[in-house]
């Protein structure tokens, strides 16, 4: 946890941003995330998921490992589609449908609740994701792309050095 922890790159309040700067770590050409357990402490660190969510997720990874794994590259499949949809955005070109298809995918998994979780001396609306097994970990990241979308364009000073200097944003 602690690696993961160290690594992740916090822009600001867009789970979605940070979770596509997730590609770019410091001396790893994967990325921050390389296991189902970096993803979770990810989303717990982000806010993603409330902590108590969190420690189910974790436990899944010994209990579910194969559906964990499954949800873990289908969850760095979603890193790549937000990244192109945050390019597109930053340059205002439209969103391709395979790229909504996937994050209203991503949403469906979810399927739980909002509601509220501390966040350092106050409060934010965070998310409850149902019981669908560990893919619903990927809701989160999902809802945050979506609220993205439905505003249509997204400034690219937005997205932060990790993605726009180092990485580069992915041709659409």
């Amino acid at each position: 946890m602690v690696r993961a922890r160290r690594e992740v790159l916090k822009i600001g309040s867009d789970l979605a941003v940070d979770f596509a700067n997730t590609a770019y770590s410091p001396g790893r050409t994967t990325g921050a995330l390389h296991s189902w357990s970096d993803l979770v402490d990810f989303l717990e660190l982000r806010g993603g998921v409330a902590p108590g969510d969190g420690a189910v997720l974790r436990a899944m990874g010994e209990t579910e490992a194969r559906g964990c794994a499954a949800a873990f590259a289908q969850a760095m499949q979603l890193r790549e589609t937000i990244r192109a949809m945050l390019g597109a955005m930053a340059s205002k070109r439209p969103l391709r449908a395979q790229w909504v298809a996937e994050v209203n995918q991503a949403l469906a998994w979810g399927s739980g609740a909002a509601r509220l979780v501390r966040q350092d001396s106050g409060w934010r609306l965070g998310f409850s994701p149902g019981s669908a097994g560990p893919l619903r970990a990927l809701a989160p990241i999902a809802r945050t792309i979506a609220d993205l979308a439905g505003v249509g364009t997204i400034d690219a000073s937005h997205l932060g050095e990790a993605m726009q200097l180092r990485r580069g944003l992915p041709e659409a």
